[in-house]
């Protein structure tokens, strides 16, 4: 049977199993890290191979200080997983979202205490990027993310380089054609705004009537005012001996 798999499911609090896996597996995989919170499921889920861990353990007996992360993540590595959906369970500050919503985080706070917090250490050393916490579906996002923190630092030309290189390809999305037009026009460059919004009109679904931002109109320069002349000053005229 195989049991690589491509995506990982971590599930947690209240997601212990994953119904609708076919040709289930369950596998104990040995790491450098220790045993994985649970054993791992691989299977089938609608075409997709699926590996599924539950966090906190089988009946919930591992508080997230105890979760041992590092042996999780590479059990699922090493069975061949390229992307993982973490599921989490937790309150919310907001009232628009209420128990039941759905929210997908692009940063993280790690809080846990008392655990190692890195795969390296014991001279083994490597820097790594720390400015997203999640992986990015592409480059273009990161990009569009680049080009917000540079705005909001007020490094506008900077913006305005990202969201273009995140609108280069044939494959731009409205989202980096908008931005490359609001940096654009923030930085003056009224010509490269009007042709990423009609590089965005001609994109499919894109809805009609979207106007570009003109360019404001320069302001008359005021008439200037007349010099008064100074009268000039006749000198006497010698009188003849």
């Amino acid at each position: 049977m195989n049991v690589a798999a491509t995506l990982g499911i971590i599930g947690g609090s209240g997601l212990y199993e994953m119904p609708g896996l076919q040709d289930a597996q369950e596998l104990s995989v040995v790491t450098p890290f220790g045993q994985t919170s649970a054993p791992i499921i691989a299977g089938t889920l609608e075409g997709t191979r699926v590996a599924f861990l539950a966090r906190h353990g089988q009946g919930h007996h591992l508080t997230p200080t105890e979760v041992p992360f590092r042996a999780n993540i590479y059990a699922l590595k090493s069975l061949g997983v390229e992307r993982i959906v973490s599921i989490s369970a937790c309150g919310s500050l907001k009232e628009e979202l209420a128990p039941g919503s759905i929210v997908i985080p692009d940063q993280i706070y790690d809080n846990t205490h008392g655990r190692a917090r890195s795969f390296f250490g014991e001279g083994f050393v490597a820097h790594l990027e720390g400015m997203f916490g999640f992986a990015l579906w592409d480059s273009r996002q990161k990009k569009l993310l680049v080009a917000r923190s540079y705005f909001d630092q007020g490094r506008v030309g900077e913006a305005l380089g990202q969201a273009q290189d995140a609108a280069a390809s044939d494959r731009a999305s409205a989202g980096a054609l908008e931005g490359v037009a609001a940096y654009a026009t923030a930085a003056g460059r009224f010509d490269l705004a009007i042709d990423a919004l009609e590089r965005a009109a001609r994109l499919p679904g894109a809805k009609p009537g979207a106007k570009p931002p003109a360019k404001p109109a320069a302001k008359p320069r005021p008439a200037a005012k007349p010099k008064a002349r100074a009268a000039a000053k006749k000198k006497p005229r010698r009188k003849a001996p």
